[in-house]
């Protein structure tokens, strides 16, 4: 499979900013796997290249056409319904700071959209640049988690006292992976050649390393990712012939992953009288924090406590700080549901809830009727995203949300290969108007 991006003219060198933001965005991953301050600066180095790029004007046009797509629209509903929780926060500084902290991440989805859609050359280096990051980042950190931790120093700038110091170094990104593996499968199947091994490779190293990280969040995305790829494919016709296979690998996943959750070690102070779920399913201490997370939604219901406040909000009369020998929320509640309903009320959660099944609803009918590779890996990438958030992660996290928001915003700039041909002008820095997401 030729890339779609191979004109059949020659093609023009791409403007050196161009470049820069494509390689900036493209090391993200292994940047991220170093260190979130690291994922930052990468992240404003590409951004300021945009910025500087050829064709600013007509990137902020395109950007302003996807800013009014319905998806954009829904986002900039569910922010609004957070705003009573804002307003009357328990910190409402807090809650300020993170409220408009998530309206610029969503800017940034559809800037980079806008900005990568229109030059397809320069989404193709990100993604090789991206390939040949994450290879060199999982490869080290694979082997840091089974045996050899001295390696860490590589990926982490330090070198790990042993191999459970290596797993706790990349706990964070091990659980996030899943998010990553529909994404590098749609980028190697879009370079073609040799790429689609090396996607197939990646997505290997990636879940290698949750296993190796005996991250629960990142086996349950998985599970979710392959559930509703499955969906996808039923409730297409001309996909239905992979569903009977996939039903097979999606029992087996889910098989095999209870068995491995069922053989280890699992107990604690709490009592299994006061326990939901076993706890070798899901541990202990993470179910007190749910408990005490639903006390606190009954207490104010319809605003909730203010956006990233719940941990901080004083404890319910008749409770303690530490119950069974384990803290009830010593940082958030590991559920975006609970901490979204917690925080924001019915009001924000029911809009979040409607957001998020309308979000599903709209790629299904898409990958439905068009059968599209990258609709597929986003519909795959949301599912893991929101399914591992149950069981980890502050929603709030700001790493955590750009990771979603840039997975999503250059799976929609990875347009077909028809939509997707470049001119002579684009290729010395202008771009093309995109199709909307």
């Amino acid at each position: 499979m030729r890339s779609v991006n191979a004109p059949e003219e020659p093609q023009a060198l791409m403007a050196v900013s161009v470049r820069i933001a494509a390689v900036a965005m493209g090391l993200s991953s292994l940047a991220l796997l170093n260190s979130r301050g690291a994922f930052a600066a990468i992240l404003v180095a590409g951004m300021l290249a945009m910025l500087f790029s050829p064709g600013r004007a007509e990137t902020f046009h395109n950007f302003r056409r996807a800013a009014v797509t319905p998806q954009v629209t829904i986002a900039v509903a569910v922010l609004t319904a957070w705003v009573p929780s804002t307003v009357l926060s328990y910190l409402p500084w807090a809650s300020v700071q993170v409220l408009a902290r998530m309206a610029l991440f969503l800017a940034l989805g559809v800037w980079v959209y806008a900005y990568f859609s229109g030059r397809p050359r320069a989404l193709d280096l990100l993604l090789k640049v991206l390939f040949v990051g994450l290879a060199f980042g999982l490869l080290v950190a694979d082997f840091g988690v089974w045996a050899f931790p001295d390696v860490m120093v590589l990926v982490k700038g330090r070198v790990a006292s042993s191999t459970e110091h290596a797993v706790l170094m990349v706990k964070g990104f091990a659980s996030a992976a899943v998010v990553l593996v529909p994404f590098v499968a749609w980028a190697g199947w879009r370079l073609g050649g040799l790429w689609k091994a090396a996607s197939l490779a990646l997505a290997m190293g990636l879940l290698t390393l949750a296993v190796l990280a005996g991250s629960r969040a990142g086996m349950a995305g998985l599970i979710g990712a392959l559930g509703i790829v499955l969906v996808a494919c039923v409730t297409r016709g001309e996909s239905r012939r992979w569903a009977a296979s996939l039903v097979l690998v999606f029992v087996l996943t889910i098989a095999g992953i209870l068995f491995y959750l069922s053989a280890r070690p699992h107990g604690g102070p709490v009592p299994e009288d006061a326990l939901i779920f076993p706890a070798w399913l899901v541990d202990s201490h993470r179910q007190v924090i749910w408990q005490y997370a639903l006390h606190l939604v009954e207490q104010r219901p319809w605003v909730g406590w203010g956006i990233n406040t719940i941990n901080l909000v004083p404890q319910l009369p008749g409770t303690s700080s530490i119950e069974f020998g384990v803290p009830v929320l010593p940082s958030h509640p590991h559920n975006w549901v609970l901490e979204v309903f917690a925080e924001t009320g019915i009001i924000g959660g029911l809009a979040m809830l409607i957001a998020v099944a309308l979000q599903f609803f709209t790629m299904l009918r898409r990958y439905r009727m068009g059968g599209e590779g990258r609709i597929l890996a986003a519909l795959a990438a949301s599912a893991a995203f929101f399914v591992s958030g149950l069981f980890n992660f502050s929603f709030w996290s700001a790493w955590w949300q750009v990771s979603y928001v840039l997975v999503l915003a250059l799976l929609y700039a990875g347009r077909p290969a028809e939509a997707g041909r470049e001119t002579p002008r684009q290729r010395s820095g202008s771009i093309s108007t995109p199709t909307p997401p």
